[in-house]
């Protein structure tokens, strides 16, 4: 499972596809209460699309 940084989208969406491409990861967590932010704010979107793709 990778983590993510939500403060820094574009780089969170790298390394979310270098954790699956390299590392196999199957999973993404992302901790709402650790962002202060609910899961449906617009920082989580670029993750969200990594995800789908």
């Amino acid at each position: 499972m990778a983590g993510a940084d939500l403060t820094r989208p574009v780089q969170a969406v790298r390394e979310l596809r270098r954790a699956v491409e390299e590392l196999g990861f199957v999973a993404l967590r992302i901790v709402p209460w650790l962002w202060q932010l609910p899961p449906t704010d617009r920082l989580c979107y670029p993750l969200y699309a990594a995800c789908v793709e």
